[in-house]
């Protein structure tokens, strides 16, 4: 029987978990070889360096020569996706802002949303910035489904204010490189911003906006030997947190 293409489009998803399913009962058997051999998927956002993922992940291929290590970059909205339809093992990304009972997340960081500016803007002298001071600035923005994007929105739509992006990237280094060069000004993490010497980041006014960096995997761990090993790695004095 052919199938029309919505159809076929509809079934990937479960296609996708039974091939991940396979794989981790193929790389369950592996297991008992010590992690000779097997493959972890991981997703990742921008700027791992903070939670020092890079050297995690060196310490892992050196302990386990044998993993092939795939990683995989995009947005936290599409890391979540892959996640749930079997294509990723582990993500390190922006938890789901609605909570998803299929999903298990262990804060790896949290820190601030604050403005990032030039150090001779206006707003640079300012103690906390509103809302309604971004009304009329040009801003440099995230696109939709990044995690910067969503917590922009929450502190404008918390203001009832709107504000028009003017420049929207995708790349954390690009926006902060616009703001030193004078074209705008952002919304963006504290640790993100906090580097460039040029800037000045400022709190915003009323409760805190947090971004948070979490491991996230298929509830409550890799099934996946080699996987659930770089999950040990990654969470290890983490739980609970």
């Amino acid at each position: 029987m052919r199938l029309d293409r919505p159809a076929g489009e509809a079934l990937l998803p479960e296609a996708r978990r039974a091939l991940a399913a396979a794989r981790a009962g193929a790389d369950a058997v592996k297991d008992v070889h010590g992690l000779q051999r097997g493959r972890v998927s991981l997703g990742v956002m921008q700027q791992m360096s903070w939670i020092e993922l890079p050297n995690t992940l060196a310490r892992y291929t050196r302990r386990y020569p044998g993993i092939e290590l795939r990683l995989r970059h995009a947005p936290a909205r599409e890391l979540h996706r892959q996640l749930l339809d079997g294509e990723l093992d582990i993500a390190i990304s922006w938890p789901p802002e609605r909570p998803n009972p299929r999903l298990a997340a262990v804060t790896l960081m949290r820190t601030p949303l604050i403005l990032a500016c030039r150090h001779d803007d206006p707003l640079a002298t300012h103690r906390t910035v509103s809302a309604n001071d971004l009304a009329e600035r040009s801003m440099v923005g995230f696109p939709y489904g990044w995690a910067m994007h969503s917590l922009s929105d929450q502190f404008l739509r918390r203001a009832g204010t709107t504000v028009t992006t003017h420049l929207e990237v995708n790349d954390t280094a690009t926006a902060l490189d616009l703001v030193e060069a004078g074209l705008g000004v952002a919304l963006i993490a504290e640790t993100l911003a906090t580097p460039r010497r040029a800037l000045r980041t400022v709190p915003l006014r009323g409760k805190p906006i947090e971004w948070v960096v979490s491991a996230i995997a298929v509830d409550p761990a890799p099934t996946n030997p080699a996987a659930r090993e770089l999950w040990r790695l990654i969470t290890r004095s983490k739980a609970g947190s």
